[in-house]
């Protein structure tokens, strides 16, 4: 079986979309087609193996060398990550697993590191369009992960590194002899203490020598735990799926360079919890999900934000619940006048209630309240003869919110019972053609969307944000062209894709005062670029490379000073090379990430342009099956060397990365 476009697809030769593999990556070209001759147009997206031959690797690092998607990182390993697709803001970003938004109304912005890797086996990343059957939910697109489907026994990982990088995993997973019953359990756990030397990144004033000398990053280590069960049954009449998970993590937050926070302390809980079921022929799914989520900061010694609190507790709540139709119609079956192909339609609805309250020193701020109430639909038609597929889709949201006003006083309490409530509309089209038979593709994609304002963003959070009620949605609009060739005989893939991304409203942080900063609805921003994937395999050999060249700039609003300049924090070029050979059961692999200079401020001052960076890294893997092991087992063992080079290198933002770290891995299954 193969996930594709959120439906679990059989591989019957009428069934198999068109797949490109590229080393550890897949990349899946939309929904299922009535034939393999057909091309696909729901969207452009990558399929990322997350269990490849690589040791205690998270999701940032596995991600970063996608084409048109960018990780901002606010520190090493586990710190803050944030994706980026095509130069868009964090928030226009939908992060979904199996097919459900985990962006809440508190932040939107998803911090993947959060996310507990071991669980999941690929992402699918989704440029631009979300196919109907997520939902077509997403701004500037998605990244839906999925969830890790145990194979049949038992299985341990375990990694150290650099850093004091300890962790692992422990899974089981049971089926019954008629394979109607299927359980799987998982424990994982990891421990780190972060501490590498850097040298500060200071921007020198013309006439002010600055002196730089090595330091140490300290309160940046973490520790972590989490568990997860699944249970699935299945029968003539469907599937039935229930799983419940846990998360926990406690470590120090250390703070930018320029604004260091040595004691304070976070932590961060979650529970979650998912019923689903899809009848046979996989026509109807259903799927109903709970999760619930705490954060806190321990800052005794009040380093964080201009006026903080001791301890900060935040609670996040929310049910989703979704339906979704799916069938696929055969067009000659239907009527013989009609020509060869298929039609494949989806309909469905979903709801969300989601609640946010904030305690500061024991002092509770209002409870808030959103709730969003969703109706989408999709079309492919499939025309064999031309070998044409055209899709579109559209989907209707309510969102209806607690946002009292802005008192006329400070001193003045909040309204109560104030609502705002608003609709918005979210229409997409792709075609693509098929000029030479399962060689070249040609594609294109427009999409339009809204994206609210999100609590944090309108009421601020104790830690350096400061709200602002004024903001307004932002309303995205996408489209781009492009062509993908396939030569199988000579192991080569390549996708050409330029793309043209606009919005209005955008909505960015930008400095309100010694560590603050504040969101602004800055007008318009577009940005241009072009994405390139590629794979060449012959013998042994395997290549993947990735370039993206992308230009983010404000296109004016109500400051005209800096229209034509560009978005901070975003590189207008980054590549990613990854070399890899196999030699009987052994595999060395070389990786080269590169990210160009960037600016840190929306007035792009030369002093603020961070500089560009290089990450070399090695890889070798050791395969051992059968043997002590016994039948159908194997163990693998992986060495990596990381930041071969030693480089002195930043994050968009000026976090520090660590320097020259390896990793070693054994996985047992």
């Amino acid at each position: 079986m193969l996930a594709v476009g959120g439906r679990a697809v059989a591989s019957e030769p009428a069934e198999i979309p068109a797949i490109v593999t590229v080393l550890d990556t897949l990349v899946v070209y939309g929904p299922a087609v009535v034939d393999p001759t057909l091309p696909a147009a729901s969207s452009v997206v990558t399929v990322v193996e997350l269990e490849p031959e690589r040791g205690g690797a998270d999701l940032a690092e596995l991600l970063a060398t996608v084409a048109g998607l960018q990780i901002r990182r606010y520190g090493g390993l586990g710190a803050q990550a944030v994706p980026s697709l095509r130069g868009s803001t964090g928030a226009q970003v939908q992060v979904l697993v199996d097919g459900l938004p985990l962006a809440d109304a508190q932040n939107g912005a998803v911090d993947i590191a959060r996310l507990p890797l071991e669980r999941f086996d690929r992402a699918e990343i989704h440029r631009g369009i979300v196919p109907a059957g997520l939902g077509g939910i997403g701004a500037a697109g998605a990244v839906n992960l999925q969830t890790r489907e145990g194979a049949e026994g038992a299985e341990v990982r375990l990694f150290t590194g650099s850093f004091g990088d300890v962790g692992g995993r422990v899974g089981q997973t049971l089926s019954s002899r008629d394979g109607g019953r299927r359980a799987q359990v998982l424990v994982h756990g990891r421990r780190l203490d972060n501490r590498y030397e850097y040298t500060p990144w200071i921007p020198a004033w013309a006439g002010d020598p600055v002196e730089l000398s090595p330091r140490t990053r300290a309160n940046a280590d973490l520790e972590e735990w989490g568990w997860f069960g699944l249970g699935e049954v299945s029968g003539r009449n469907g599937r039935a799926r229930v799983s419940l998970g846990g998360f926990r993590r406690d470590g120090g937050r250390p703070g930018p360079q320029n604004d260091l926070s040595p004691t304070a302390r976070v932590r961060y809980e979650g529970w979650d919890g998912r019923l689903g079921a899809i009848t046979a022929g996989e026509a109807l799914t259903a799927d109903l999900a709970v999760n619930r989520r705490v954060d806190w900061l321990y800052d005794p010694h009040r380093e964080v934000g201009l006026d903080p609190y001791e301890r900060t507790r935040a609670f996040a709540e929310d049910v989703l619940g979704r339906l979704v139709w799916t069938p696929r119609l055969d067009l000659a079956r239907l009527a013989g006048w009609l020509p060869a192909g298929g039609l494949g339609l989806t309909a469905g609805s979903d709801w969300r209630d989601q609640w946010y309250r904030e305690t500061n020193d024991g002092v509770d701020a209002p409870r808030r309240h959103r709730r969003t109430v969703s109706a989408f639909g999709g079309l492919d038609l499939q025309l064999v003869g031309p070998r044409l597929t055209v899709s579109s889709a559209w989907r209707w949201q309510r969102f209806r919110d607690d946002l009292p006003p802005v008192p006329p006083l400070p001193w003045l309490p909040e309204e109560e019972g104030v609502e705002h409530v608003q609709d918005a509309v979210s229409p997409s089209i792709g075609i693509a053609w098929q000029p030479l038979p399962r060689r070249l593709v040609v594609e294109a994609h427009w999409h339009e969307s809204v994206r609210q304002p999100t609590w944090v963003e309108l009421f601020g959070q104790p830690g350096g944000l400061v709200g602002n009620r004024e903001l307004a949605p932002e309303e995205i609009r996408g489209r781009d062209l492009g062509v993908r060739l396939t030569l199988p005989a000579q192991g080569t893939q390549l996708r050409v894709t330029g793309f043209d991304q606009r919005s209005d409203g955008t909505i960015i942080y930008t400095a309100a005062g010694p560590g603050l900063a504040e969101p602004l609805n800055i007008g318009r921003s577009r940005t241009r670029g072009v994405e390139v994937e590629g794979a060449f395999a012959r013998g042994p050999v395997d290549l993947a490379v990735s370039l993206t060249w992308q230009d983010a700039e404000d296109r004016g609003g109500a400051d005209p000073t800096y229209e034509g300049k560009a978005l901070p924090f975003l590189s207008d070029r980054t590549a990613g090379l990854e070399l890899g050979c196999r030699f009987g059961a052994w595999r060395p692999r070389v990786t080269v990430l590169y990210e160009s200079e960037n600016y840190r401020d929306r007035y792009n001052q030369p002093i603020h342009l961070a500089p560009e960076r290089t990450l070399v890294s090695l890889g070798l893997a050791r395969r051992w099956p059968g043997g002590i092991w016994g039948a159908g087992h194997e163990s693998t063992v992986t060495v990596e060397v990381l930041n071969l080079t030693g480089d002195d290198v930043y994050d968009v933002e000026g976090y520090p990365l660590p320097g020259r770290s390896a990793r070693l891995s054994i996985h047992w299954h």
